[in-house]
């Protein structure tokens, strides 16, 4: 590759960096202000207002405090998985799990965590000491208030939602991998 090559990739490469900055700039403005409509719903509990059926970001609190961010297809079933779930299992109510897991860990209590799917469903129900501590946690998040904005792109809620566990300061949020 001659000189005059390598200097036309290399323009062609940083413009569409370039581009690509912008594009997310842009983005992560949307973001921003959705957060600050996110923010502004004064967390009240609202079990009589209709859960809209669409996607979105959502919320919990717990005595003004951010607990957990998450987000989903369906509002009204995921909200509903976590915070009215008293029968929901440690798949749906992914919340009360981390709740439970915590409240353990400061009794010392540790818990291998399950690895893959293929474990089960209710892998912790096998565990007694675990059984208590979430059915506690499900009727601690059940007195939880909660917050939820809709949005319909997949990317961008998943950025609102890091956006906002981090902002919040959440800290039941882990953004570790599977």
């Amino acid at each position: 590759m001659g000189y005059t090559s390598f200097f036309v990739v290399r323009q062609c490469v940083l413009s569409t960096i370039g581009d690509m900055k912008s594009l997310f700039d842009e983005r992560l403005k949307r973001i921003k202000t959705q957060f600050r409509k996110l923010e502004a719903q004064a967390p009240g509990h609202n079990r009589d207002q209709k859960i809209p059926k669409t996607q979105g970001v959502y919320v919990f609190y717990e005595k003004s405090k951010a607990m957990y961010v998450g987000r989903s297809r369906n509002l009204a079933r995921r909200i509903g998985c976590h915070h009215w779930g008293e029968k929901s299992s440690s798949v749906q109510s992914s919340f009360a799990v981390l709740v439970a897991q915590k409240e353990l860990e400061n009794k010392g209590i540790k818990l291998e965590k399950y690895k893959h799917k293929k474990d089960s469903p209710d892998y912790y129900k096998k565990r007694p000491c675990f059984v208590e501590a979430f059915d506690k946690a499900k009727k601690r998040v059940a007195k939880m208030t909660v917050c939820w904005i809709e949005q319909e792109y997949p990317t961008d809620q998943a950025l609102l939602e890091i956006y906002a566990a981090v902002v919040l300061n959440a800290p039941y949020n882990n953004f570790d991998t599977h």
